[in-house]
């Protein structure tokens, strides 16, 4: 059975509330259920995310469901997601992201390749 028929469905798994045997059950239904995208964290009301929380549900979930990074990410380096897989990035401080970002390019810096497992 499917219940994820029409729209496209969003999981939010708040990862850090469960067991890697959890999470790994959680997943599986989500997708057995016909979700399109899965989510690490709600906006953080239970934690920020991180890359390695996200890297690692990238690699959990099959090619055709989308991953997107939520909670807490402020700053140009958390939102670096498109690196651990992530197709969509949640936040209310886009704004500030691309000030940083257009300020880093106007500077001639680099844009950091990849986020710091602790800076994101």
């Amino acid at each position: 059975m499917t219940a994820a028929e029409g729209p496209p469905v969003k999981v939010i798994s708040e990862m850090v509330l469960l067991s890697a045997g959890q999470l790994h059950k959680a997943v599986a239904l989500a997708v057995e259920a016909g979700a399109s995208y899965l989510k690490n964290l709600s906006g953080g009301a239970v934690d920020t995310a991180t890359a390695e929380q996200v890297k690692h549900l990238g690699k959990l979930a099959p090619a055709h469901v989308k991953v997107k990074a939520s909670g807490g990410i402020r700053t140009r380096s958390r939102s670096a997601a498109s690196r651990c897989r992530a197709a969509l990035v949640g936040t209310s401080h886009g704004v500030d992201i691309v000030s940083e970002l257009k300020g880093t390019l106007q500077t001639g810096q680099t844009p950091t390749a990849e986020p710091d497992a602790t800076d994101y």
